[in-house]
């Protein structure tokens, strides 16, 4: 495929993304397009084709702010690599300018010059692949919704545009290093906001006092932020806030378990470590799903009694750890200690004391005869890896 051919194919499919998305939203779509790149959006570390070229240099969060907003021109040498191109490129409408409609372009990491290797040929413009804007959550089919019901922001004038249409932002994602905890401090008032991500930015807790306005607030994701600075032991109460994701999490105190004391609803726990993962204080009596994932627990956190879900990942860390911290726990459903040393006599004990559901002993010192008995005594068990047939 030639250039002239390609940035064609980008042309049309861009207009189709836009048209859709009209379809969706109360507002209307300014004609002239800008867009959002984002490259190296697949998985690629399975062996490649003979005609496949990866590019691991792309898709570095300072690259993502600079193809944050572009012109078409732009956007096409992101993907034009001397007749090479992405297999696949979807693009979907993800926001707005004001005097522009903003098209997100999420590209395979994986080009190549073979025609025969790209995605969509179907659709009449491979590799490009049109989708509709991201549905709300409380979607209902047939009926219209804001294009800034979730808003991605790479700079703060975009929040101040956000801004103009308060009322509507469900979702905001904070996105890169133009955020600081000073730029989160001085978020404007968002009286609908359920969701909120802060990811890669300069934020280490201050800010998160500012948070305290967002009473409706139910999701909060903090991702790629500086763990060894991160302290939340300011955040406000969130009387409403469910769900709670922070990764990398911090290898000492950070203040979570004093915070964890203004969370009474938290349901959804996810934090996870490169190496130690420290934690503290109480979790909630009941709760949904908790993961912690680290190379070792540290601190003294007391887990809930009553939990649906339960994943503990902590290559590092043995049976005389793990013993302590699961004795507060009294009902289980799903439990994993996925990749945790754990052996036979241990989880026959767990199992024989929880009401377990499913098991994932996948990657430990469990044994398949343990397994084997496990699932004989108990039927209605289910267990990863699946024993062994005899």
């Amino acid at each position: 495929m030639d250039h002239t051919t390609f940035a064609e194919r980008f042309r049309g499919a861009a207009q189709k993304a836009r048209g859709f998305a009209q379809s969706f939203l109360e507002e209307s779509l300014p004609a002239e397009l800008r867009f959002r790149v984002r490259l190296n959006a697949s998985y690629d570390a399975n062996p490649l084709h003979p005609a496949e070229r990866t590019f691991p240099q792309d898709g570095g969060r300072r690259q993502q702010r600079s193809l944050s907003n572009v012109d078409e021109a732009r956007a096409l040498s992101a993907f034009w690599r001397d007749g090479l191109v992405p297999e696949w490129i979807d693009l979907s409408v993800v926001g707005e300018t004001g005097t522009a409609t903003l098209v997100g372009a999420l590209a395979c990491g994986r080009f190549t010059a073979d025609d025969g290797l790209l995605y969509h040929t179907k659709e009449g413009h491979a590799p490009f692949h049109v989708l509709g804007p991201s549905l709300p959550a409380d979607y209902v089919e047939d009926r219209r919704f804001s294009i800034h019901d979730a808003v991605e922001a790479w700079e703060p004038d975009e929040v101040q545009r956000a801004a103009q249409h308060a009322d509507r932002v469900r979702a905001l994602d904070l996105c890169g290093e133009a955020f600081d905890d000073e730029a989160v401090a001085r978020l404007p008032a968002f009286p609908g906001l359920q969701v909120l991500a802060i990811s890669a930015a300069r934020v280490c807790g201050p800010g998160l006092r500012r948070l305290s306005g967002f009473g409706g607030l139910d999701t909060l994701n903090l991702h790629e932020l500086d763990a060894a600075g991160l302290n939340v032991g300011d955040a406000p109460m969130l009387r409403a806030m469910r769900n709670l994701s922070i990764e990398p999490a911090p290898a000492s105190p950070w203040g979570f378990g004093h915070w964890a004391e203004r969370l009474p609803a938290l349901e959804c726990l996810q934090l996870a470590a490169p190496g130690p993962l420290f934690l503290d204080g109480c979790l909630p009596r009941q709760m949904t799903s908790v993961s912690l994932k680290g190379t070792r627990l540290l601190g003294e956190p007391r887990l809930c009694e009553q939990i649906e879900s339960l994943s503990l990942e902590f290559p590092d860390m043995g049976e005389p750890e793990l013993g302590p911290l699961l004795a507060p726990v009294r009902t289980v459903g799903i439990l994993s200690l996925d990749r945790t040393p754990v052996g036979d006599a241990f989880i026959r004990q767990v199992a024989r004391r929880l009401e377990l559901r499913r098991l994932n002993v996948r990657d430990t010192q469990v044994s398949a005869d343990c397994l084997r008995d496990l699932r004989a005594e108990y039927p209605g068990l289910r267990t990863v890896p699946r024993p062994p047939t005899a």
